[in-house]
C-alpha cells in the first residue's frame, strides 16, 4: 500500500516544478541580454494589480514577503530594463514609489500570455470540473493566508 504524500509536500513540489518550468522557458520573457526572473515578475504583478500611482518599496517588501532591501534591488534592475519606472509618493513628497513603465505594462502582457500557455499545458489532463474544484480550494488557502498575515501584521 502505498504511502499518502503530505498536501504540504505536494504544493512544495508543484511550486518547485513551476519554477523550474519557467526557469527553462524564457523565451518570450527576455529583454536583451537580460532574463526576466521569478522575483521580478512577483514584482511587476505587485505593481500590475496595485494602484496606477504606484507602491512605495516597504509596501511591496511586505506584499512579497522579503525584505526592503532585497525589493529595492530587483526594482534597481527592473528600472535599468526600463520596465519600471520611480516616482512621487502623492501625500508624502518624501517617499518615493515605484510604478510599471509603458514597457513593463507591455512585458507584463507577455508574461500573462506565456503563463496561460504553461498552464494550459500543465492542466492538460485535467477535467474543467477537476479544474474548477482546484481553483475553489486554491482560492480558500489563499484567503486563509492572507487572515493569518493580516494577524501578524
Amino acid at each position: 500500500m502505498e504511502k499518502e504524500i503530505p498536501t504540504w509536500r505536494l504544493l512544495v513540489s508543484a511550486s518547485e516544478k513551476l519554477r523550474n518550468m519557467h526557469s527553462r522557458k524564457t523565451t518570450g520573457n527576455k529583454c536583451g541580454e537580460n532574463t526576466i526572473t521569478l522575483s521580478q515578475v512577483r514584482v511587476l504583478g505587485c505593481l500590475l494589480i496595485g494602484d496606477e500611482n504606484g507602491m512605495k518599496v516597504k509596501h511591496l517588501a511586505a506584499e512579497l514577503g522579503i525584505t526592503p532591501g532585497g525589493v529595492s534591488q530587483i526594482v534597481d534592475t527592473l528600472v535599468n530594463m526600463g520596465h519600471v519606472e520611480r516616482c512621487e509618493c502623492p501625500g508624502d513628497r518624501r517617499s518615493v514609489a515605484v510604478r510599471l513603465s509603458k514597457s513593463g505594462v507591455e512585458l507584463r502582457r507577455a508574461l500573462d500570455r506565456d503563463f496561460s500557455e504553461l498552464f494550459s499545458r500543465v492542466f492538460e489532463n485535467v477535467s474543467g470540473d477537476e479544474e474548477k474544484n482546484f481553483r475553489c480550494v486554491l482560492s480558500k488557502i489563499i484567503e486563509n493566508l492572507d487572515k493569518d498575515i493580516n494577524k501578524q501584521e
